[in-house]
């Protein structure tokens, strides 16, 4: 039986997509990474242009990879309209980079990237966690990163196991619209959002970065005088100023508090 569920495994680490066959490159308690090739099989609003072309400057894609994530925002939940929460750390968007052009080079022939994220509920931990997945793909001039879930809170009800918040269907995946990734204004011109064909309405889940940016002098800087992730003091003076009027709770407080502390 022990010796059926090992052969078992790989099975479904290469074949749990419908249609899609992926692979299951790196995984964690936190992180599950696939790759996969262009297929007629892909859903129709992936863009099937994807294709990674190794050169001599195949380095600069890890650190543009990088500086990409780091830049990126969540408003959604943020409790104040005008700030955005950093989505990856620093330290995390340089380990998603590091695994991301090593397979980008290791396989060519696969030029989509599925990544999923787990972060534990603190609230009710073992059963209900925050999951985002975004795909990352590269075209002949650019990287793209589309976010299917942004901290999306998943209660399993009941204890969970790898499989359960690993696995994700991108031919059973419903794109929405609703969802909005914040781009700071240090990085507008290097980072952009997407814009479909035949319209000037640009994709908020949908952003891509050319290999060659516009503009890279202040987009490796890790600080910008004027970049909203600069004011989490101003954020955690306003969350205890909303606590000690009671107009939030205790439990959402410290569930908020611990979020701020963890975008620096």
């Amino acid at each position: 039986m022990n010796v059926f569920r090992l052969l078992l495994i790989p099975f479904l680490f290469l074949s749990c997509v419908s249609g899609i066959r992926k692979e299951l490159n790196y995984s964690s308690d936190s992180i599950a990474f696939y790759s996969f090739e262009n297929s007629p099989r892909l859903p129709s609003w992936l863009d099937s242009k994807a294709i990674y072309i190794k050169n001599d400057q195949g380095k600069s894609y890890k650190t543009l990879i990088e500086n990409t994530l780091y830049h990126l925002g969540n408003k959604n939940d943020s409790l104040f309209n005008d700030t955005a929460l950093r989505i990856f750390s620093k330290e995390l968007s340089g380990e998603i980079a590091e695994r991301s052009f090593q397979n980008f080079e290791r396989n060519p022939n696969q030029p989509y990237q599925l990544w999923i994220l787990k972060k534990e509920d603190s609230i009710n931990p073992g059963r209900r966690i925050r999951r985002s997945v975004f795909l990352l793909y590269s075209t002949a001039d650019s990287f793209h990163f589309v976010f299917l879930e942004l901290n999306q809170f998943i209660d399993f009800q009941t204890p969970y196991s790898f499989q359960d918040w690993a696995n994700y269907s991108l031919s059973e995946s419903n794109i929405r619209p609703s969802l909005e990734v914040f781009i700071p204004d240090s990085a507008i011109g290097t980072i952009s959002y997407f814009k479909a064909e035949n319209s000037n309405e640009s994709v908020k889940y949908h952003i891509f970065t050319k290999f060659n940016p516009v503009k890279d002098s202040n987009f490796t800087k890790e600080e910008t005088r004027n970049s909203p992730f600069k004011d989490t003091e101003k954020r955690l003076l306003e969350l205890k100023s909303l606590y000690d009027k009671k107009l939030i709770s205790e439990e959402e407080y410290k569930k908020k508090r611990e979020e701020i502390l963890k975008s620096l």
